[in-house]
């Protein structure tokens, strides 16, 4: 009789044992009649290491010996075991306590699991959430919807690509502001990221843009832009729009700049040209015919004085982010103008097969924003194809939500 016992207790002993390995390796176990079976399998997406293998190997081993006269093996595959077998006699000794034994380790798994749970909220609530800086805000108050200029560069590549763009048969041109806050490297801008993307650093970017990322090239400038494309169903995509800073403190129409110790005018025509027509305005004066000397900044005060509204009171803000909005519609206007021209001779769409326009407002940020990314607000993105006889009207489409997704 002591000799039973002592057999059935080193039976517990090793079930024991193999329920405590159970709790890692999601054990399952079902009755068979007398005899129990324990297959170890290793949990979803992971796969057990051999070390651990072994190690219950050598456990089963030496606390069962081979059940069966089977040999436990440890190969690569799922771990299992021989199915060690009870006498009928062991099995109704053993029965009670297992099941006894079985009522206190069932749920110990799931009672681990909720202490690991309650041990990972415990951590992650004491550790500080990312907190929306006042850059963040200030963007999403003034020009909603911005996203990073790498985000948007990802998505208008992606709709590129499925449009058959590639680095050997794409014209890539920008009607940026030359401020070189707009074409910082590494992706920190719009500019610099599409022709990332877009060229593979096999080409450059043909620069359309003047003061304000108004397209001062002229007709001339984009007919000789234009002649660059690669033949055989060529493809050109333009991106452009005005700029903005939004300082550290959050200040609209204020960007800190590399090496200065305060924030600085961004976009600087800009807000100079509004500056001018608000003197002008109060001393009632009209503002001077644009001049050789500074033609680009008197045309840009000359467009915005016939729409901005002068009479209203607004905050510092609000104004730097109207005069941006008014650029851009005046960007739109002559960049449209010029195209048209273009596409007035018949020989255009010869080698052109699609233009592509991605229009917005890029928000410019200060070595001191973190990744110093700049972001971007999207406006417009069409595109422009041959017409399907010669002298008509391009075939033109808004791709803008199918891009951007509710966004307006």
């Amino acid at each position: 009789m002591k000799m039973k016992m002592k057999m059935a207790s080193k039976h517990i002993i090793a079930w024991l044992c193999c329920l405590l390995a159970s709790q890692s390796s999601q054990s399952i176990l079902s009755p068979t009649g007398s005899s129990f079976l324990v297959s170890a399998f290793p949990s979803p997406g992971q796969k057990l290491q051999r070390r651990q293998r072994l190690t219950r190997s050598q456990l089963m081993v030496s606390v069962l010996g081979p059940s069966d006269g089977k040999e436990l093996k440890d190969d690569d595959g799922p771990y299992s075991t021989g199915t060690p077998t009870l006498t009928a006699r062991m099995a109704r000794i053993i029965a009670p306590i297992m099941s006894l034994a079985l009522a206190g380790w069932w749920n110990r798994p799931a009672e681990a699991l909720a202490h690991q749970q309650q041990l990972l909220l415990s951590t992650t609530s004491s550790s500080p959430a990312r907190t929306t800086t006042v850059f963040d805000q200030t963007v999403q108050r003034y020009f909603p919807n911005a996203m990073p200029s790498t985000k948007v560069a990802n998505l208008v590549h992606k709709f590129l690509v499925a449009r058959n763009f590639k680095a050997t048969n794409t014209l890539y041109g920008t009607s940026f502001c030359p401020d070189e806050i707009n074409s910082k490297p590494n992706n920190k801008s719009l500019s610099s990221a599409l022709q990332r993307r877009l060229s593979a650093n096999q080409n450059g970017a043909f620069t359309l843009g003047g003061l304000g990322g108004l397209p001062f090239v002229g007709i001339s400038g984009m007919k000789a832009f234009l002649s660059h494309c690669p033949t055989k169903e060529g493809k050109v995509i333009i991106a452009f729009g005005p700029h903005v800073g939004v300082s550290e403190s959050g200040t609209v129409g204020k960007v800190e700049r590399l090496g200065q110790t305060a924030p600085t005018t961004s976009c600087g025509a800009a807000i100079g040209a509004y500056q001018a027509i608000r003197a002008n305005h109060n001393r009632r004066r009209h503002p001077p015919l644009p001049s050789i000397s500074d033609f680009q900044e008197d045309y840009i005060i000359r467009q915005l004085q016939t729409t901005l509204d002068m009479k209203s009171v607004a905050s510092d803000d609000e104004v730097a982010s109207r005069v941006t909005k008014q650029m851009f519609g005046v960007i739109v206007s002559m960049l449209m103008e010029q195209l048209h021209a273009c596409w007035q001779d018949p020989s255009f769409w010869e080698n052109i097969s699609e233009v592509v326009l991605v229009g917005g407002i890029t928000i410019n940020r200060g070595p001191n924003h973190g990744p110093q990314e700049d972001y971007f607000q999207p406006k417009v993105l069409q595109s422009f194809t041959k017409p399907v006889e010669k002298g008509e009207r391009p075939s033109q489409k808004d791709y803008f939500q199918e891009v951007f997704p509710n966004r307006t």
